[in-house]
């Protein structure tokens, strides 16, 4: 509400995992008025996040699930929920898509489109480095491609090269409590 005027909405549940508390947001909804106007709409998603988080931590919960978004990790907004501190974590999702990977131009394929994945109960993120970027391009492509929560990263690149990439790789999930585990995969 502001003063006497529907803005809004929230819609959230309350889920219990190994033993800890999370507030799941659901859904956000808002009236045409917030909708139809992109400005506005930012501002009001931001304080209705804001508002959930306050709520939760008031309510006694260990964790904020920010909520659902397209699985790609290069999407926008899970690029904003890892800078704000969140991990990536299916919570039990099991509506998997399933993909075989090519059988040549792997590399340039995940280049293109990192993907995660999930093995077993685990999630892992797949990343291409094809035969042509530089280890200091490879960076820059993958610079905001650092989520917690991920159990393996696999670097699929040219016979010989990514050895300098996957030590810089390393450094950046350094102060992780549990970093990945990281595995290179020569391919073509």
């Amino acid at each position: 509400m502001r003063d006497d005027e529907v803005i809004g909405c929230h819609l959230g549940c309350a889920v219990t995992r190994g033993g800890k508390r999370y507030w799941s947001t659901l859904r956000f909804g808002y009236t045409e008025a917030v909708f139809s106007d992109a400005k506005r709409l930012g501002e009001v998603n931001a304080i209705t996040t804001f508002m959930a988080l306050e709520s939760a931590i008031h309510e006694g919960f260990d964790y904020y699930d920010i909520g659902l978004c397209v699985a790609r990790p290069d999407e926008g907004l899970l690029k904003w929920k890892r800078r704000r501190g969140g991990d990536v974590d299916s919570l039990g999702n099991h509506a998997y898509m399933f993909l075989r990977l090519p059988k040549a131009g792997v590399a340039r394929f995940l280049w293109d489109t990192p993907l995660f994945a999930a093995e077993g109960k685990e999630l892992t993120l797949h990343l291409g480095l094809p035969d042509g970027p530089s280890d200091e391009e490879a960076a820059s492509r993958y610079h905001e491609m650092v989520f917690g929560g991920l159990h393996k990263i696999y670097l699929y690149c040219a016979q010989n090269s990514g050895e300098q990439f996957l030590e810089t790789l390393r450094s950046r999930y350094a102060n992780l409590q549990t970093p990945p585990v990281m595995e290179r995969i020569p391919s073509s």
